[in-house]
């Protein structure tokens, strides 16, 4: 899995015949498919801000009534957090209390940095869900200011959910519970797995590709018309939904989701955070727009078909250093002439060239 860095943290110290005339409708945009997403993401800086292969706006769109308001609400501190808060009195979120009251505990799914994911199941229900269990305290050896930050990240991703309630393309929130040292996300269980562990060396077809990054476009289309920065797209953080051949994707990780303001953007007060492949060029100078999610989107759809990033350390792609692969992200441009790209559609290269546009 591609990690999620932080610089904070000291981790970057030191240093595939063209089938257009078929698929070409698939990646083509049309008026209804303009209007639609037009009318979610109007603020994300595009004519036709994700449905469309043009060139990819820098700026964003001036706001919409109530829109400081609700970046200030999202972006709120949590009431009981002060100076050097990570002491256990204060860490209370106001959720739930008791999840083996309303659930059962099954096997484990994953763990990451996030925390551990298990399989729970209703006990009045007996619908299987997945439970993310995110501790409420990071390890001492974690960056204190990280550490500091970590209660708000917490209350502001379970806020992002909850503002994206009803969105197809992002996993439904079924509940939040806590207890003295877990906080758990509650949610609807996507039994099709990881998009990025079917990748590999691999591409998919330009026409489940479309599929995949319609939901991708479309969870950026309900993030931005909610004021909200990803900031972390990748494949890693898409699930299909069951494991049948037309199963949808869902977006399942906000964890660095921000609010933002469209009368204050760029955003530069965020540091370096996101996985380093995916990163647009402007998010290493701290100048994150709405259009950075897109860039994310453009470098995911590139490998999706290739079976290659587009951006990496070409020197030493199994042991990658961080700073080259920044480097190749504000310097390399992607070859559309290369072996890799034989066979796939103009469209479909416009595409990803639109996403890419510096």
């Amino acid at each position: 899995m591609l990690p999620v860095i932080d610089v904070s943290q000291g981790v970057c110290g030191g240093g595939s015949s063209h089938g257009g005339s078929r698929l070409a409708p698939v990646f083509r945009a049309n008026a209804a498919a303009r209007a639609a997403v037009q009318s979610q993401a109007s603020l994300a800086g595009r004519s036709a801000p994700v449905a469309v292969a043009g060139a990819r706006g820098r700026t964003c769109g001036r706001g919409a009534a109530g829109c400081a308001s609700a970046a200030a609400a999202l972006a709120s501190p949590l009431a009981a957090a002060s100076g050097d808060c990570l002491s256990r009195q204060i860490l209370e979120f106001g959720y739930d209390k008791h999840i083996e009251d309303k659930y059962e505990w099954g096997h484990e799914l994953g763990k990451g940095g996030n925390g551990v994911v298990r399989v729970v199941v209703d006990r009045q229900t007996g619908e299987r869900l997945a439970c993310k269990a995110m501790p409420k305290e990071l390890p001492p050896d974690v960056a204190e200011s990280k550490r500091r930050g970590h209660a708000d990240a917490i209350k502001r991703e379970v806020e992002v959910m909850r503002r994206l309630a009803g969105s197809l393309a992002v996993v439904r929130l079924v509940d939040v519970f806590e207890d003295d040292d877990n906080v758990y996300i509650v949610q609807e269980l996507c039994g099709g797995g990881e998009l990025h562990h079917r990748i590999g060396d691999r591409h998919y077809s330009e026409r489940t590709v479309a599929s995949y990054m319609r939901a991708v476009l479309r969870t950026l289309a309900q993030c931005h018309s909610h004021r909200i920065l990803h900031r972390d797209i990748k494949p890693g953080n898409f699930m299909l939904l069951d494991n049948s051949e037309r199963s949808p994707l869902k977006a399942i990780d906000f964890g660095l989701a921000v609010p933002f303001d469209p009368e204050a953007l760029p955003r530069s007060d965020l540091g370096l955070e996101g996985t380093p492949w995916f990163m647009a060029p402007e998010v290493l100078s701290s100048q994150v727009v709405p259009a950075s999610d897109l860039w994310s989107a453009g470098v995911m759809a590139h490998q999706l078909l290739t079976g290659r990033l587009p951006f990496d350390d070409h020197k030493s792609p199994s042991s990658p250093s961080i700073s080259a692969i920044w480097r190749s992200v504000l310097c390399d441009r992607v070859n559309y002439g290369a072996p890799w790209w034989r066979g796939i559609s103009e469209d479909a290269k416009d595409f990803v060239e639109g996403l890419l546009n510096r």
